[in-house]
């Protein structure tokens, strides 16, 4: 054989040495973009079976207090979380304060189940705002909501609640709200951060309120 076939042949055999080593080795790395998680907005979370009070203060002192007078009579095989108002409402709430009066236990339990796993629809970033905890209702804050639970040791969750949004987002009204010991602000929404402003009367089942009525033809001073 020639010395150019001689030499031919090795390159052969050098490229398929080449070929065979570059398919058994491992693959290079490909770089892949992750996409980043959303922001966690969750403000409060806790057992809704355990909330034994819900308190509303403002400046001047108590202006709701809601007590429970009774414990569930039973808890829900499934999650607190994904439990129903009704099955909720198995535990009888009590307005104590500014009146002493029997309070729409389905309506609590709907307020209370919303606060349990309450989360923010928004973080005012501090960083491209200029932000001003007092333009927002919250230095000092306009309402102080404290949630009581069950556990002894345990004290009150706290949530800071200032003004209402400018923008109206589904059947309740959004308040810019913060935590205790922090200086964000979000905004936030829902049938629990309702019982920041609603009346005693609206927390009243309709059939107190219908008894309370004068009768047609009552004349009152």
């Amino acid at each position: 054989m020639s010395k150019a076939r001689w030499l031919l042949v090795l390159l052969v055999v050098g490229a398929l040495a080449v070929a065979l080593k570059f398919v058994a080795s491992e693959p290079a790395p490909v770089e892949t973009v992750q996409e980043s998680k959303p922001p966690d907005l969750q403000l409060v979370a806790f057992d809704p079976w355990a909330a034994a009070a819900i308190v509303v203060e403002d400046e001047t002192g108590v202006r709701l207090r809601l007590v429970r007078t009774a414990p569930p009579e039973s808890r829900a095989a499934t999650p607190a979380q994904d439990a129903a108002a009704d099955e909720l409402a198995l535990a009888a709430w009590e307005l104590a304060a500014p009146i002493t009066a029997p309070a729409d236990s389905l309506r609590v339990a709907e307020a209370v189940l919303a606060l349990s796993d309450l989360r923010a629809f928004r973080r005012l970033d501090t960083a491209d705002e200029d932000i001003d905890a007092a333009a927002f209702g919250l230095d000092p804050p306009r309402l102080r909501l404290e949630i009581h639970l069950d556990a002894p040791d345990a004290g009150p969750i706290v949530l800071l609640i200032g003004e209402p949004t400018p923008v109206m987002a589904g059947n309740y009204p959004p308040y810019y709200c913060g935590l205790r010991g922090s200086a964000e602000v979000f905004a936030a929404g829902g049938p629990g951060l309702a019982l920041a402003d609603a009346a005693p009367q609206d927390l009243m089942p309709r059939a107190s309120l219908e008894n309370d009525a004068p009768a047609d033809g009552d004349v009152h001073d």
